[in-house]
Order: structure tokens, then C-alpha cells, then sequence
């Protein structure tokens, strides 16, 4: 099995959406719409805290940084026990085997990140909380030439970048478009938005 050998969808699962009762229905409802579905799920009330204790001065920047990831892995370790259809996988050759087999994969993005990282644990995404699972996602989906669906509590409205974080054009630059669904309908549906030219951050 090669690395390309499947086409994917990363699937960002926002974290307001995690109190859903019936949530793994209707995560799954949306994965069957797209081809390669690679979930990735957002930090929720636990990175909520994180942010917290930032902004107290209890952590530092790459403490809250990782931190926050490490609650995106346990949200996603949650969704995961949810649903027999839901496998968990930590890169893209895990997630080709679990969507082979039928299986909708649920990145542990934490592990991947630092399979990805440098020897201090820097990778090209500022360690910033204008990164956020949307710039993540968007950075995965990059990354392996996939598309990107969101999943909102949302629709996209006029302006759909003030639903997202403030670094996303840069990380979905390559993507061009992408697709948006607002999970919290009951018929929900795909809805293609065109993404905004990134402009290159000044040097000063």
C-alpha cells in the first residue's frame, strides 16, 4: 500500500458540536458523503481551559500549545469508542488500511503533529491560538492533497471566515475551495465555499 493510495476528505469536527446526543449518527451521515473520510476533531471545553490557564500565566505558549492538541486527541479518543465504524489511526497509512476496511478513520492528531515536528516539537504552524483545529485541519488536508469539509454549528453565511480562526486562509491557501456543513441541521448538506487569495504574512 502506497501513501497516495487513497484519495481523502478531512473531516474537522468542530468541538461545539461534541455535546450532541446523537452525534457518531450524524458524524457519520456527513463521512458517507465524501470520498476517504479522515476525521479530525476539534479541542471543545477542554481546550477552552487550556486557553484559560494561558491567559492566567499557568503555562507556557508551546505548554498550552501542545496541551491543546492533546485535547483534540482526547475528544477524538471519545468519538471513537462512540461507534464500531469509527477506527482511530496516528498517520495517512493507517488511514488508508481503516478506510479500506470499511472504517471511517479519526486522526489522533496529536501523535501525528509530533511525528511531524522538529526536535523540539516545532512544525510549521505558529504555536499561536490563531491556530486552532481549522488551521490544523486545513494544514492536514494540505498537506496530503485532500479535501477539507467542515463541520459546523453553523452555515457559512456572507462571511464564513469569522467562523473560523484567525491563521485558516494561510493553512487552506492550497485548497482553494472547500466544503461546509452545519451538523446541527437536520438535513444537513455540503455547501462549497471559495476561500479568499492568502496574503503573505509582512516581514515588519
Amino acid at each position: 500500500m502506497t501513501e497516495r493510495s487513497c484519495a481523502h476528505t478531512v473531516l474537522r469536527l468542530g468541538g461545539s458540536l461534541l455535546g450532541l446526543p446523537d452525534l457518531p449518527r450524524r458524524v457519520l451521515s456527513a463521512a458517507v458523503q465524501v470520498s476517504g473520510p479522515v476525521i479530525i476533531v476539534g479541542g471543545g471545553s477542554a481546550a477552552d481551559c487550556v486557553r484559560l490557564w494561558h491567559r492566567r500565566g499557568l503555562c507556557s505558549d508551546a505548554e498550552a500549545h501542545w496541551t491543546a492538541i492533546a485535547a483534540m486527541t482526547f475528544h477524538a479518543r471519545q468519538l471513537a469508542d462512540r461507534s464500531a465504524r469509527f477506527q482511530m489511526v496516528s498517520d495517512r497509512n493507517e488511514a488508508d488500511a481503516a478506510i479500506q476496511d470499511g472504517r471511517v478513520a479519526v486522526l489522533d492528531i496529536w501523535t501525528f503533529l509530533r511525528q511531524h515536528s522538529g526536535r523540539h516539537g516545532e512544525h510549521d504552524l505558529p504555536v499561536s491560538w490563531d491556530v486552532t483545529s481549522d488551521s490544523i485541519a486545513a494544514w492536514v488536508a494540505a498537506r496530503w492533497r485532500a479535501r477539507l469539509l467542515l463541520l459546523k454549528s453553523v452555515d457559512p453565511g456572507n462571511n464564513p471566515l469569522q467562523h473560523v480562526d484567525a491563521w485558516f486562509v494561510q493553512a487552506a491557501a492550497p485548497l482553494r475551495s472547500i466544503g461546509w456543513m452545519n451538523l446541527r441541521r437536520a438535513q444537513a448538506a455540503v455547501q462549497t465555499v471559495v476561500l479568499p487569495k492568502a496574503v503573505p504574512p509582512s516581514d515588519g
